[in-house]
């Protein structure tokens, strides 16, 4: 079995590497532990949020599947922070998990030269093998079939119908990407004696990395419940010579919905008219259901408290750090003592599912204590749970070790994305898997990789962050990462990336034509609100001040003739409005492209510049910055080093 592309692990980074590279043209191989598990969210029962929902417009606008998805299994939406301007506002939507793995494999099945298989691979080889086991066979760059699985269980018809022929960006490609006596350097061992050779790797693993689950004192060997942990995995790529760390993650008990009293609890709607997340999405359309909130109060800290010798992370039996914006239940009660209450919200998992997601109380305390902890907030007196609490504790790799590509420096051909690069939540390993797979087919193809810049996406400001400043704990992202997030809103995603996305063959000929026919609304109504005035200022001068809205200078203005879609109303609405913030901004942007417009060589000797403090010297050796912007955002660097480093890249 041979490809241009192997993705390690079916989750939310694997699916879009796959989709990513497949769409390119490349024949892919996903694989994954479960094919009913693609997808999965492991967490909590939602997609996007504050940061979040902004990189998966970003993803949908480049061509992923994410935003695609979760329109299709959406079971509320709503805008967050529609009060506050338009930079900090974002989309989010509650999911129905089933519905969400099977919307991910519709869209995967769809996607002619993609085989998902289903296995656990255990190693990791490069360039092994007997002689010339590294060549594609004369012919096999013709013969590639479309999409279809290999499986040892049933699910393998949810992919068999998939279509063969060009992938549907093919068109834009050049004549086949598979070359015959082209070397495959890498084999992928898989634990039923399977080998797949492959020109490029993705490996997405999620938590399984020798994972290891926590529930009090019970230690369990996973990476979530029911399902194992990659032990092989780990082993290979310290074989390979990489650097692993441990993180630790967690979530909260799950509980038997008939069994809550919401009478006493405050129901959350969601928002009257839904927006979507694609940009390809029409209405919303399927029933929403509510969210409901309610709070711990004193005597559920109390019993936290007097149990909290028995929380492995306070009992010494977890060591790794957790995501300090996500703390389980115990750390805020340690770490806030002062707060009499924390707020709980009980998420719906689904239209049919008997559960409900406790967001807010995320656990690894003994079974016992979560019961009576859940019992002791109010509406759950007689709450009955489904499923309990837990910590899982994972490998990853420190990312000091991988490039802007998302590619290893140890390795070349072999990307990582997701967790394994030490972030947390489906829209960061989304994003990640998406130019993993874009920049895994493009090495194959033989094109430039894709680099987004902090000033052009939130993708491109957490990768940044990832190869500047390795984190120490899981990253998650904020508005508040992005130094120019008024350029980045989650309404201009399209603007700003599906050009890209059409460049590199990922956005076909009908998003192509939707974005297109937007922006020549777009345009056309700046004209005509330009064109008319009145009181000797244009009507767009007027719809800077803050008191106009369009809406009502199209019942003032009926000249102005019919309205354009809701997406393009605020288009034009919010760059007329933030005019002169988006001036300012955009010279800011501009000094910051021109320190990224210095590149510094990849064979540049950092150790020659004696003039460099030798912590300078060090960090920049050990991170290989790629431009004079991305060196001076290395943790410890001052100005004088940026200075002294300039001078000597000019001179060179």
């Amino acid at each position: 079995m041979q490809y241009d592309v192997a993705v390690i692990g079916g989750g939310h980074a694997g699916c879009e590497a796959a989709w990513a590279a497949a769409r390119m043209g490349c024949r892919t191989a996903l694989v994954t532990m479960r094919i009913d598990a693609i997808a999965r969210m492991s967490c909590n029962p939602a997609i996007g949020g504050l940061g979040k929902g902004q990189m998966v417009r970003e993803i949908d606008a480049l061509g992923g599947l994410m935003g695609l998805a979760v329109d299709r299994a959406g079971i509320q939406f709503r805008i967050l922070n529609r009060s506050k301007g338009p930079a900090v506002q974002a989309p989010r939507a509650q999911a129905d998990r089933v519905l969400y793995t099977q919307a991910v494999i519709e869209l995967l099945r769809s996607v002619p030269g993609l085989e998902v298989i289903e296995g656990t691979v255990e190693g990791i080889l490069v360039g092994a093998g007997d002689e010339g086991r590294g060549l594609l066979r004369n012919g096999d760059a013709a013969s590639f079939p479309g999409a279809r699985v290999r499986a040892e269980k049933g699910d393998a018809a949810l992919f068999s119908e998939a279509k063969r022929g060009p992938a549907p960006c093919a068109a834009q490609q050049p004549e086949g990407c598979c070359v015959e006596k082209v070397p495959v350097p890498f084999f992928l061992q898989l634990a039923d004696g399977r080998e797949l050779h492959a020109k490029t790797v993705v490996a997405t693993t999620g938590t399984f990395l020798r994972g290891l689950m926590h529930c009090g004192p019970v230690l369990t060997e996973g990476g979530r419940v029911g399902e194992p942990a990659a032990v092989g995995l780990s082993e290979s790529l310290e074989k390979l010579g990489f650097t692993l760390g441990r993180l630790k993650t967690g979530t909260p008990p799950r509980i038997e919905r008939d069994s809550i009293d919401y009478d006493r609890m405050i129901a959350q709607p969601g928002d009257e008219s839904p927006e979507p997340f694609s940009f390809m999405s029409g209405r919303i359309t399927q029933r929403q259901v509510p969210c409901w909130i309610t709070h711990t109060n004193e005597r559920t800290h109390a019993l936290i408290r007097e149990n909290i010798h028995r929380a492995p992370m306070y009992s010494g039996q977890i060591k790794s750090r957790g995501p300090r914006y996500c703390p389980s239940i115990e750390d805020k009660v340690m770490r806030f003592a002062d707060k009499s209450s924390h707020q709980v919200f009980l998420e719906p998992e689904g239209y049919d599912s008997s559960w409900m997601y406790c967001n807010g109380i995320p656990t690894s305390l003994p079974r016992d204590v979560q019961e009576q902890m859940v019992r002791s907030i109010v509406g759950l007196e007689r709450a009955k749970i489904g499923q309990f609490g837990y910590a899982v504790e994972y490998d990853w790799v420190p990312t000091d070790q991988i490039t802007s590509t998302l590619e290893t420096k140890r390795v070349p051909g072999l990307f990582l994305a997701g967790q394994i690069n030490g972030t947390s939540g489906y829209e960061e390993a989304g994003g990640q898997g998406l130019i993993a797979g874009i920049n895994a087919a493009a090495r194959v193809l033989g094109r430039e990789p894709v680099i987004l810049g902090r000033d052009e996406a939130y993708i491109g400001v957490m990768i940044d962050d990832l190869v500047t400043r390795p984190p120490d704990e899981p990253y998650r992202m904020f508005t508040s990462r992005a130094e120019y997030r008024l350029h980045l809103r989650s309404d201009n995603a399209d603007a700003r990336l599906t050009p890209i996305g059409r460049r590199i063959g990922l956005v076909d000929d009908d998003r192509w034509q939707a974005f297109s026919a937007k922006q020549a609304a777009i345009e056309s109504l700046e004209a005509a609100l330009k064109s008319k005035r009145t009181g000797g200022q244009s009507l767009l001068e007027l719809l800077k001040r803050p008191t106009v809205t369009l809406a009502q200078l199209y019942q003032d203005y009926p000249e102005l003739g019919a309205k354009p879609s809701l997406a393009v109303l605020q288009a034009t609405e919010i760059q007329a409005k933030y005019a002169g913030y988006l001036d300012r901004e955009q010279r800011q942007i501009e000094r910051y492209r021109h320190l990224e417009a210095r590149a510094i060589p990849e064979s540049f000797d950092f150790t020659t510049v004696a003039e460099l403090r030798y912590e300078a010297r060090e960090k920049f050796t050990r991170f290989r910055p790629r431009s004079l912007g991305q060196a001076a955002r290395i943790s410890g660097i001052s100005p004088a080093d940026i200075a002294t480093l300039s001078f000597y890249v000019v001179q060179r």
